[in-house]
């Protein structure tokens, strides 16, 4: 069963790092107000903090009790039930879904997996096309068109961008093109 947990967790990590969400870790030990150590499967962010906990049912639904659960741990640990996620591989019963902990459900996970290859395509369009130097920062506003591009599937912005920039943006385009065939 640890086996199982250790895997969703490792795909809950390599999506929230592909969702280019920072400072994505797992396993966090943390001490309660009371001393007691708590276990977090997973955290991100930077200065507000998201905590995950992970469940790898399967052929039965996340009750109320496992919800409940971690929403105390939180608090106990002095976290906002708001910055709390609660993944599992399964459903929910429809309780557990209301008690202020955002739930995601075996669907909704593929879900967000799917999302990830497009995004990266779209951040290697963005870094190669911008770049990432302070003249990319710069003129990032310029060619965030890019993004509309891509999402819309249309070349008609093209011609409004230098040459050179033009030549790169459809050899990525292309690219994407290709990828998600």
């Amino acid at each position: 069963m640890k086996k199982a947990g250790d895997e969703l967790e490792n795909r809950v990590v390599a999506l929230y790092k592909g969702l280019g969400k920072w400072n994505v870790k797992k396993d966090i030990r943390l001490h309660d107000r009371l001393g007691n150590l708590s276990q977090i499967d997973v955290r991100y962010g930077l200065f507000r903090k998201t905590y995950i906990e992970c469940k790898n049912y399967s052929g039965h639904p996340v009750g109320l009790e496992d919800v409940a659960k971690f929403k105390e741990v939180l608090k106990l640990n002095g976290i906002s039930p708001s910055q709390g996620i609660f993944i599992t591989t399964s459903w929910y019963v429809p309780r557990a879904r209301t008690i202020g902990i955002e739930t995601i459900d075996g669907a909704q996970l593929f879900q967000l997996e799917q999302r990830v290859p497009i995004l990266n395509m779209m951040r290697y369009i963005r870094n190669g096309v911008v770049g990432t130097s302070l003249i990319g920062l710069i003129f990032w506003k310029r060619y965030a068109i890019l993004d509309e591009m891509v999402a819309m599937g249309s070349l008609q912005y093209w011609t409004n961008l230098p040459s050179n920039i033009q030549q790169k943006a459809k050899k990525y385009y292309t690219e994407l093109q290709r990828y998600l065939k």
